[in-house]
């Protein structure tokens, strides 16, 4: 199969499986979640409803279980951004915050210091989501490999890279920022936020490489926190940017096409300036965003600017989900890129 057919039978598992367990919410589970007033929105804390959030937390980690089985042809986060896909039925049953905001009126700290934490806690779920989405790929690629997505720039030929080394295109631009043989955590596993930050500290504890061979696994770790670090900053200034342009009203639709397009946009011009394959960095951005926003609100009197009124379902579901679709199609189109790349200059030199 060649990369193109591949990557319309990658899209096409990604589109199914996201469209169809988005409707399950939309239609049979979603209603659990909506407030006891018809006109609230879904804003779990501000309305005092803890056990629904932590719900909403436990059906994002379900349907990440399912998602990492079903998307195992896909790119890594294509399993994440499905289950976050169909998370998003919840912000499309919910009303605007106006309630909200009438109740609390002003000053308005209170109301966004509850709305900071809901996102906060809802990033945990994303965060431990990661973790599950790789968890079962990881598993199932043990019972059979051959189900299980492979980065096929892994497995360009010594000839294959001597040809992109002379056409200046890069074949890998990161790697695992520890090799991980202290954590046993499997490879994919351990490129999650979890498991990054597991082998950081198994290695700390466990200093048996020599000095020489320690500094440059340590120089060769900066290099990654560098371009992560690089990649999340400039991802929240464009998304942040797109966002304030794009959101113009406090339509329940504008809102979350914004946050979808504004993140996808900002994602994939982020991850081509700075190349990473540790996708917790797009997920983040829309989070701190958020945060950004949530402050900003609970500073300002006055009017209420359409930015302020994205739910934090909203930044998890539609943020999440356009960051990481961004992120995918970043990667996608540096592959696409170094294959046609391949076919030309072997073409030529025949």
């Amino acid at each position: 199969m060649n990369y193109k057919r591949f990557h319309l039978f990658e899209k096409t598992q990604v589109l199914v499986a996201g469209g169809g367990l988005l409707a399950v919410v939309f239609f049979w589970v979603g209603g659990a979640f909506q407030p006891a007033d018809p006109l609230g929105p879904i804003a779990m804390l501000p309305n005092g409803n803890l056990a629904k959030l932590l719900l909403a937390g436990a059906m994002l980690l379900v349907l990440s279980v399912i998602t990492g089985a079903l998307t195992t042809h896909s790119r890594p986060e294509g399993g994440l951004l499905t289950a976050l896909v169909a998370l998003g039925g919840l912000a499309l049953l919910s009303e605007p915050m106006d309630t909200l905001l009438w109740r609390y009126g002003a000053p308005r700290g209170g109301l966004y210091g509850l709305l900071i934490l809901e996102v906060l806690l809802l990033g945990i779920a994303v965060l431990l989501a990661e973790w599950v989405v790789m968890l079962v790929r990881a598993l199932l690629g043990r019972a059979h490999p051959a189900w299980v997505w492979t980065d096929p720039l892994d497995r360009l030929t010594d000839d294959q890279r001597k040809i992109l080394r002379g056409s200046r295109v890069h074949v890998r631009w990161d790697g695992d920022v520890l090799d991980g043989r202290e954590t046993r955590l499997p490879l994919g596993v351990r490129d999650t936020l979890i498991g990054t930050v597991w082998s950081l500290l198994s290695r700390w504890r466990n200093p048996r490489e020599s000095k020489d061979a320690r500094a440059a696994e340590h120089r060769a770790a900066a290099g990654v926190f560098r371009r992560g670090a690089g990649c999340l900053l400039l991802g929240v200034v464009v998304g942040v940017v797109l966002v304030s342009l794009l959101m113009q009203s406090d339509q329940r639709g504008q809102i979350l096409f914004s946050l979808f397009a504004g993140f996808a946009l900002a994602a994939t011009a982020a991850r081509h300036v700075f190349p990473t394959r540790t996708m917790f960095v797009a997920w983040l951005m829309p989070i701190v965003a958020a945060v950004v926003f949530y402050l900003l609100a609970a500073l300002t009197h006055g009017a209420i600017r359409p930015q302020y009124e994205a739910l934090p379902i909203d930044w998890i579901t539609a943020g999440c989900s356009g960051s990481l679709l961004g992120f995918w199609v970043a990667g996608r189109m540096r592959e696409s890129r170094i294959f046609d790349t391949l076919a030309h200059e072997m073409q030529t030199q025949a």
